[in-house]
C-alpha cells in the first residue's frame, strides 16, 4: 500500500471516527433520556447519586464494549466504531421509546386510579355504599392494590359508623333528660344504663378506629405497589392517620363529656327526689335552689349542643377542603 493510500485509508478513519463519537455520544443522550423517563420524578435528592451512578454505570459498561471492538477490529476501528455507535443510538431509541410509552401508560392508569380514589373518598364522606369488589389492575394499574386496599379501609370504616350511629339511636338521646325520666326510678335508671351504654360505646368506637389505623398503617407499608410509589404512599398515609386519629380522639372526648354532663344532671336529680314531682309530663319544683341549679344544668347542655355542632360542622368542611385539594390533583 502506498503512502497516498495509507492518507486516504487515515483520512476516511478519521470521519469514521468523529461519526462514530457523534452517533455515540447521540446514543447516549438517548440513553440518559430513557433512563430517566424510567425513573422520571424518582430521581430525589435523597438518592441522587445512587441514580446518577446507575447512568455513568450504563455508559461506563457500553465505552467498554466499544473498547473491546476497536480491538477487535484494528484495521478499521474507525467503520466498526461507527457501526457500533449507530447500532447503540437505534437500540437507545427503541428502548427510549419503550420507556416513554410505558410511563405514559402509567400516567394514564394513575389518572384514573385518582379519579376512583377521589370518588371513593367522596361517595364515603357522603354515606353512600361502597362496592367491595375487587379492583382489578387491567383497569387502575400498578395502584389496584392500593386502591383496594383504601376500599376496604372505607368500608371497615362505614361500618364501624353504622354500630355507633346504631348505639346512639338506640339510646334515644332526645328524651334523655324529658320529664318522664324522672316520673319513676325504674326510668331513671334505665335512662343512666343507656347513658353508660353510650359511653361505653363511644370508647369501643375509639378503639376499634385505632385497631382499623393500625392495621392499614401495616397494610399500607406491605401493599403490593412498585417501591417508588411507596415511600411517599407511607408518608402520605402517616400525616392523614395522625391528622385523622387526632380529630376522632377530639370528637370522642367531647362526647363523652358531653355524656358526663347529662349523666351528672340526672344524677342531681336523683339526689334531689323529694324536691319536684312530674304531672303531665311536666316537671314542677319545690325548691328555688333546686330548680336553679337544674336550669343551669340544661343552660350548660344547650351549650355543649351547639359546640357540638360546631365541631361536627367543621370536621366536615375539614374533610370537604381535604376532597376539594384531591379534586386538584386530578386535574
Amino acid at each position: 500500500m502506498n503512502e497516498n493510500e495509507l492518507h486516504e485509508q487515515h483520512a476516511e478513519s478519521k470521519i469514521f471516527t468523529i461519526l462514530a463519537i457523534i452517533f455515540f455520544v447521540i446514543g447516549a443522550i438517548i440513553s440518559i433520556v430513557e433512563i430517566l423517563v424510567q425513573r422520571s420524578v424518582y430521581l430525589k435528592t435523597a438518592n441522587i447519586s445512587s441514580q446518577l451512578g446507575y447512568i455513568i454505570g450504563r455508559i461506563i459498561a457500553v465505552i467498554l464494549i466499544a473498547y473491546i471492538v476497536r480491538l477487535i477490529f484494528k484495521k478499521k476501528k474507525g467503520c466498526a466504531l461507527m457501526i457500533f455507535s449507530i447500532i447503540f443510538m437505534l437500540a437507545s431509541t427503541v428502548t427510549t421509546a419503550n420507556a416513554i410509552n410505558k410511563r405514559t401508560e402509567e400516567i394514564s392508569f394513575n389518572k384514573v386510579a385518582m379519579h376512583k380514589l377521589i370518588s371513593m373518598s367522596s361517595d364515603y364522606a357522603a354515606g353512600k355504599e361502597l362496592s367491595s369488589d375487587k379492583l382489578e389492575n387491567s383497569k387502575y394499574g400498578n395502584m389496584a392494590p392500593l386502591l383496594d386496599l383504601c376500599n376496604q379501609y372505607f368500608i371497615s370504616y362505614q361500618k364501624l359508623s353504622a354500630n355507633m350511629k346504631t348505639d346512639v339511636s338506640k339510646a334515644h338521646v332526645e328524651t334523655l333528660l324529658s320529664a318522664d325520666t324522672f316520673s319513676t326510678p325504674a326510668k331513671t335508671k334505665d335512662t343512666q344504663e343507656r347513658l353508660k351504654t353510650l359511653t361505653n360505646g363511644f370508647a369501643q368506637f375509639e378503639t376499634d378506629a385505632n385497631k382499623i389505623t393500625k392495621t392499614m398503617n401495616t397494610d399500607v407499608n406491605n401493599v403490593d405497589i412498585p417501591k417508588i410509589y411507596k415511600e411517599d404512599v407511607a408518608a402520605g398515609f402517616e400525616k392523614g392517620q395522625l391528622q385523622s386519629s387526632a380529630m376522632i380522639k377530639k370528637y370522642i372526648a367531647f362526647e363523652t363529656s358531653f355524656i358526663k354532663k347529662i349523666n351528672d344532671s340526672v344524677t342531681f336529680m336523683v339526689s334531689e327526689k323529694g324536691n319536684y314531682e312530674v304531672k303531665n309530663n311536666m316537671v314542677y319544683f319545690k325548691s328555688p335552689a333546686t330548680l336553679a341549679k337544674f336550669n343551669k344544668n340544661m343552660s350548660d347542655i344547650q351549650k355543649l349542643a351547639i359546640e357540638e355542632t360546631t365541631l361536627i360542622n367543621d370536621m366536615k368542611k375539614t374533610a370537604e377542603k381535604q376532597l376539594d385539594y384531591m379534586k386538584t390533583l386530578d386535574k
